[in-house]
């Protein structure tokens, strides 16, 4: 935050007269047409703009309290539709994943040290647009890329140790700005110091996406031809998924810094949520590797499980239904992705990485539109619960289905 100013009139007046710097205005308590009237809209020149519920009377008296949960879904919607494109122009982006790779692991870096370095509300939409197509990019040909080196070694249950980087990097942020908030860093080194760190990953990783010799090279890249009956099911279970996580993503940590103020809980104990939603993710992941049934089975077992956990604090907003959910939400977040990938692979081998693609477009968009629902729920005076036990219902849709591998003779395993 570079200013801020209590004097409306001067604030009013720098805006209408393209004075100072670009901003984001939060209209609080308006009807949506009322920024049509008296050229306010033509002032903004573009500039976001979100509508809340709130405000007061004349005389000071509350008319309707803050929504501030309303801000969080459409900056969290903003920020996922990156996620989307990204995943969208994977599908033509076509083969050499490690080339993909790369320049999604640049992109990362470099909008994360950027966010720093500028001010304005449209160039961190912007930043933040453009990391989400990036890690759409990381996500989708990395796994191609993981997948195809590890059929090749004859070690694909080892694909789980890979993800576990992903609610490794999760909980290791979280305390990491959790650190950085106690020792009163700024905002600014915090972004400075996320983005050093995603550099120097990118330089250890590097050396490793390699081109690979036309020997070796999979006929994904040539493979043409429609998508299955069970591979459609598969993208449309994706996307169910990526709807119903993203609920509570979005709102727990909110609901466990409410309900743990009002247990007298100390004012930091809610930012422990995200570290404990990467360290269950780190080590469910881990679990399969002792596991023996399919990955379909897995996968139908973690939509399951999800949909409890999801559906637990609308039964209870209390901290032990926040803690369930936390754990079998973040217990399940990276499972799901990477059993998901497995039944893919599955299904169909030839187009995997296209597949890999379809689904991760869907589950983007499931991600877009769940928050702006549930902000919709909460705006209408029902709370969190409609649309908790909306998503809880979009999981058990997502587990009838998913579809059920083939599998090879004697072995039990998906073929």
């Amino acid at each position: 935050v570079g200013m801020v100013s209590l004097s409306t009139t001067l604030a009013t007046n720098a805006l209408v007269e393209g004075q100072g710097g670009r901003v984001a205005l939060v209209f609080i308590g308006f009807d949506p047409d009322e920024i049509l009237r008296d050229g306010l809209l033509e002032a903004l020149r573009g500039d976001p703009v979100i509508r809340l519920a709130g405000g007061h009377s004349h005389a000071g008296a509350e008319g309707a309290p803050l929504d501030l949960d309303a801000l969080a879904a459409q900056l969290a919607s903003a920020n996922y539709l990156g996620y989307l494109a990204g995943s969208v122009t994977a599908v033509w982006l076509g083969a050499a994943p490690q080339r993909w790779v790369r320049a999604g692991l640049v992109a990362v870096t470099a909008g994360t040290a950027a966010m720093a370095l500028v001010d304005g509300a449209t160039a961190w939409l912007a930043l933040r647009f453009a990391t989400g197509v990036a890690s759409a990019w990381v996500l989708i040909f990395g796994a191609t890329w993981m997948f195809s080196r590890l059929a090749e070694a004859g070690r694909p249950q080892w694909g789980a140790v890979v993800f576990t980087g992903i609610g490794s990097g999760v909980a290791l942020t979280g305390l990491a700005c959790l650190a950085l908030v106690a020792a009163g860093i700024g905002s600014r080194a915090a972004w400075l110091a996320l983005g050093a760190v995603a550099g120097l990953a990118t330089v250890l990783v590097w050396p490793s996406f390699r081109a690979r010799p036309a020997a070796v090279r999979t006929p994904e890249a040539r493979a043409g031809g429609r998508l299955g009956a069970d591979a459609w099911r598969l993208v449309v279970a994706y996307g169910l998924y990526g709807f119903a996580y993203i609920v509570p993503a979005t709102f727990l940590p909110a609901m466990a810094r409410d309900a743990l103020a009002a247990a007298a809980a100390p004012v930091w104990a809610w930012a422990l949520f995200w570290p404990l939603f990467g360290a269950a993710a780190a080590i469910s992941t881990l679990m399969t590797l002792r596991l023996r049934s399919g990955a379909d089975v897995q996968l139908r077992a973690a939509f399951a499980l999800q949909g409890i956990g999801v559906a637990a604090p609308a039964v209870s907003e209390g901290a032990v239904a926040l803690l369930v959910s936390a754990l079998l939400v973040g217990g399940t977040f990276v499972l799901t992705t990477l059993t998901a990938l497995n039944v893919a692979r599955a299904v169909d081998p030839a187009r995997a990485t296209r597949l890999f693609a379809l689904m991760t477009t869907l589950f983007a968009l499931g991600q877009v539109v769940g928050p702006l629902l549930a902000e919709r729920s909460v705006a209408l005076g029902g709370g969190y619960a409609p649309a908790l036990w909306g998503a809880a219902a979009a999981l058990a849709v997502a587990t009838v289905l998913s579809p059920r591998a083939r599998r090879s003779a004697g072995t039990g395993h998906p073929v």
